[in-house]
């Protein structure tokens, strides 16, 4: 029998296009949710701002950074193969 979500086995990826800085209070409540967060920043690199990278350090979040806007369909693939690498549901 398949093992059931809870917050020890789930994982959220949150896809992130020229964030605002409530994002981190947003996150905040997604991580005390779940036991791993991923961010999927695609905003393009010579837009992006250092405090998206310093939150998810303090937060313990995992961040991918993508050099350009990759689309949301890509930016989910890369979350599901980070859950996939991490045994998440």
């Amino acid at each position: 029998m398949a093992e059931s979500p809870s917050k020890q086995n789930t994982g959220a990826v949150v896809i992130a296009y020229h964030p605002d800085p409530g994002l981190i209070d947003r996150l905040r409540t997604v991580r005390e949710q779940v036991c791993r967060t991923l961010v999927v920043d695609n905003t393009p690199q010579e837009d992006r701002e250092q405090w998206l990278s310093d939150a998810a350090a303090e937060l313990e979040l995992d961040l991918i950074s993508n050099e350009k806007n990759l689309g949301v369909a890509r930016a989910l693939n890369q979350g599901i193969g980070w859950a996939r690498n991490l045994g998440l549901k």
